[in-house]
């Protein structure tokens, strides 16, 4: 099995093994070489998910239950990251003045730990969608570039995703009768 072959393989149980099924994560669309895929154990939290020959895949999505969006990388060969740990980054888009933070490693099997990172939804999303490339340093040293070909397609169908779920979240919440709201169905409401 050749290491691209390894890698698939081992991304797919990564996303659907042990940890999570294919149920738990099921393909909302596929756009270009991007998933967009629903974490069922994140509260329907949507993500884009890409994953590259170079032994990297890239995560960006919703955490409905926090409010927030986050990223995550991770490659074959860090196999040194600790599960826990938290490492200074700086993600740079294009030529674009870095954004720097901390992101902890994620235990994600055996054999892969990645790098979580919270991040400003709307203003990283909107970079995401806009640039070509991600570039990753630590310590001061270039440890990923990825392409974001198709990111403004994969961007725009994980809001669409998004607001799908967080709409039919809505209408399913039901209208609280001895609330101070208004409801024309409730006569003690005011």
């Amino acid at each position: 099995m050749n290491r691209g072959s390894f890698f698939l393989l081992m991304i797919w149980s990564i996303f659907f093994g042990c940890n999570a099924s294919a149920e738990d994560q099921p393909l909302w669309k596929t756009v270009g070489e991007w998933e967009v895929r629903v974490d069922l154990s994140l509260n329907n939290g949507c993500f884009v998910l890409a994953r590259y020959e170079t032994g990297t895949f890239f995560r960006l999505g919703f955490n409905p239950p926090v409010g927030n969006a986050y990223i995550m990388f991770g490659s074959l060969d860090w196999q040194s990251l600790e599960h826990g740990k938290e490492y200074l980054i700086k993600i740079r888009f294009d030529d674009e003045e870095p954004w720097s933070g901390y992101a902890t490693g994620t235990g994600l099997s055996k054999d892969l730990t990645a790098l979580t990172l919270v991040v400003d939804e709307a203003d990283f999303i909107r970079e995401f969608m806009k640039k070509n490339v991600i570039v990753i340093e630590y310590r001061g040293k270039e440890i990923s570039r990825l392409s974001l070909r198709g990111s403004f397609a994969a961007g725009m169908e994980l809001l669409q995703c998004q607001t799908e779920f967080d709409d039919h979240k809505n209408k399913k919440k039901k209208i609280d009768p001895f609330s101070n709201h208004s409801n024309k169905k409730d006569p003690f409401s005011s």
